[in-house]
């Protein structure tokens, strides 16, 4: 059985490792996603879409299916320092 790039960062175990999901915030709305997936699904994409919600989460993009995104722990410590 092959294992693809994204079968390999999805959030179960993998090889021994397990990768965490990370909460994202729709900056617009205020909305809390606990993953990448749920976002993208949320915004009637599919789940293996989130790749470009994360994107934009790293400052690699602009924005994505015209929203702008955060993590959840580094938009609550901009609102903090601001």
């Amino acid at each position: 059985h092959r294992h693809g790039w994204a079968e390999q960062c999805c959030s179960h175990m993998v090889s021994g490792f397990q990768r965490m999901s990370r909460s994202v915030l729709c900056v617009e709305s205020g909305q809390v996603f606990a993953s990448i997936s749920d976002a993208a699904e949320a915004m009637g994409r599919p789940r293996n879409q989130g790749s470009k919600i994360g994107a934009v989460c790293r400052g690699r993009r602009a924005s994505a299916f015209g929203h702008l995104w955060a993590y959840v722990d580094e938009s609550e410590t901009t609102a903090k320092e601001g």
